[in-house]
């Protein structure tokens, strides 16, 4: 059996010590799974999760699947969303965020399994643990779009694994793996790029380039035919030069849980450890050189796709440190020149008891960084469910006034800039509503919700000359110093309003909103009568109305309400 056999069998092979790495990995799957649905309760669709509700709703899958978004293939993610909208509807959100929870931990074992092989078992699960509760990459652990980025990393990493088995069979595996990590997004390209260096690297491999022109080859047909967008960038080489070095300091401080200033500390140190290890064993650094060709990749083609500004999004942090720990993992083995890794035969005694000490150490530091690094995870959480919160009020109030807002309205620019009426509504009535069907808002975003309502669709208000003031269904009310307000519920016909003959009266509304706003929606001049109406369309928002005198109003001072057709509920207080 030749050395590099002896050396496969011997890093496949589970030793004893094996399973110290699985019961710290298994314990951190299972807290991040717990902590991470527990975060996830009280969460709605966010942001770039409208885009495939509508699109499901309204184009269909055949017509949406191949489309880029932002410039990435989103294939399987649309394809895992397609199949949740036809299965569980827009009603339940748990599924959908334990679907990004799944791949978070996915992830974690295929870097649990890459790790273990070079390194010491609770190294590797600590490895996995950081990776999977990774607090700054928050979007990639709480968002389910995020199943994009995260498919990509599992495409990566399955693909690297199955690389180090080095049979043909295996290396159908991971060229399958590089294509369904790019049918994800496109931070699977330096992967693709990174696994092209590693086996360039190793010069007798080059027969194996196949793997990586494979996926590389599709996804160029891909966007020359469907794929072009028109995110361009135009920044200079030094800026990207600095952008690539803060980003990956950046990467490294959320991996320890430390502060940017320590971050560029350990990333010099990184960068110089490299350096130190292709020096000392370069025909062994074909890994170690796809992990830093990788990284480089990553932060190049997010600058240049994203600009500086964006490219240190909490997003990009995932797959930056799963190449980071990729490359870290080669480190020891190269820099020692130990060349078979934790699996070598006849190591000293006190050698791996020390190295099982720095493998306890490296744990209990893990789980200081996770503790560190869980403040911002806990707060891009409550901050996450408050945007959720008024999503929902919004959302349930375009349901309860259904098309009596135009189409073309977006309830929201801010926290769901993709949502309009009509497709919305299109696709509540094919996948069910994601707000409750109870018309009942809480009273603190009562008031955002009317805002909304009135910028959709404003009160009508037309001047109603010759207008009752007296008859069957109206109401007459002082409105002077001593009963100053009057309230009213508009039918959906509308009523007609007239002002005293000495006193001009504004006009204010309410639907959600337990109190009626400071600013009035109209004015009506003393003895003038106003026809009110807010949607002929049939909805189910009702408007509470307030009339109140400006001062000074004389003594005696009456508005009349009448209705445009048949009678109006109407109360004075």
């Amino acid at each position: 059996m030749t050395d590099r056999a002896q050396e496969l069998e011997s890093r496949h092979a589970w030793q004893r010590n094996d399973w110290l790495g699985v019961v710290v990995f298994g314990a951190a799957a299972l807290c991040a799974t717990l902590w991470l649905l527990d975060l996830g309760r009280g969460l709605t669709f966010f942001f770039d999760e409208w885009n495939l509700v509508e699109d499901a709703g309204t184009t269909g899958y055949l017509h949406n699947v191949l489309q880029p978004h932002n410039g990435h293939p989103l294939m399987i993610p649309f394809s895992l969303y397609e199949l949740l909208f036809h299965t569980v509807g827009l009603r339940h959100y748990w599924p959908y965020q334990l679907m990004i929870v799944v791949f978070d931990v996915g992830c974690g074992l295929l870097l649990f399994l890459l790790l273990r092989r070079k390194v010491h078992p609770l190294i590797a699960g600590a490895g996995g643990a950081v990776l999977m509760m990774l607090g700054p990459a928050w979007q990639d652990l709480l968002w389910p779009f995020q199943i994009a980025f995260l498919g990509s990393v599992a495409g990566g990493l399955g693909a690297l694994v199955l690389l180090d088995r080095d049979s043909r069979r295996a290396d159908i595996g991971a060229s399958v793996c590089l294509v369904l990590g790019l049918a994800c997004s496109g931070a699977g390209l330096p992967f693709v790029a990174g696994v092209v260096v590693e086996l360039a690297w190793r010069r007798r491999s080059w027969r194996r380039l196949w793997i990586p022109a494979v996926p590389l080859a599709l996804f160029v047909v891909w966007y020359e035919t469907v794929g072009k967008s028109g995110l361009t960038s135009s920044i200079s080489p030094s800026s990207i030069a600095r952008s690539i070095g803060s980003d990956t300091a950046t990467t490294v401080a959320a991996l320890v849980g430390r502060n940017m200033t320590v971050g560029y500390v350990l990333a010099a140190v990184f960068a110089v450890a490299i350096i130190v290890a292709v020096v000392r064993s370069p025909g062994r650094a074909a890994r170690l050189a796809m992990g830093t060709s990788g990284l480089l990749a990553f932060w190049l083609l997010t600058v240049l796709a994203r600009g500086v500004s964006q490219d240190s999004a909490s997003r990009y942090l995932y797959p930056a440190a799963a190449l980071v720990l990729v490359a870290a993992g080669e480190l020891p083995t190269l820099i020692t020149m130990n060349h078979r890794g934790r699996h070598a035969t006849g190591t000293p005694g006190w050698t791996a008891r020390a190295g099982t000490i720095v493998a306890v150490g490296v744990v209990a530091y893990t789980a200081v960084a996770i503790w560190w690094n869980a403040g911002v995870l806990i707060s891009s959480a409550t901050n996450l469910n408050h945007i959720s919160a008024q999503v929902d009020a919004e959302l349930e109030g375009v349901t309860l006034a259904g098309h009596a807002l135009p189409a073309t309205f977006q309830p929201d620019g801010s926290f769901m800039p993709q949502v309009t009426v009509g497709p919305y509504l299109q696709s509540v009535a094919a996948f069910g509503s994601p707000v409750p069907s109870s018309p009942h808002v809480a009273s603190p975003l009562g008031a955002i919700v009317d805002a909304m309502l009135l910028r959709g669709h404003p009160m009508e208000v037309s001047p109603a000359p010759n207008a009752a003031t007296s008859g069957q269904g109206c109401l007459r009310s002082p409105v002077d110093q001593q009963s100053p307000i009057v309230t009213f519920t508009l039918p959906q016909q509308g009523s007609v309003v007239t002002a005293p003959q000495g006193a001009t009266i504004a006009l204010r509304a309410r639907s959600f909103s337990s109190t009626f706003p400071e600013e009035p929606f109209a004015t009506v001049a003393a003895g003038h009568a106003v026809h009110v109406t807010w949607s002929p369309a049939p909805t189910r928002v009702h408007w509470t109305l307030e009339i109140t005198a400006v001062p000074p109003a004389p003594a005696g001072s009456v508005v009349a309400v009448c209705p445009n057709a048949e009678g109006a509920a109407a109360s004075s207080t």
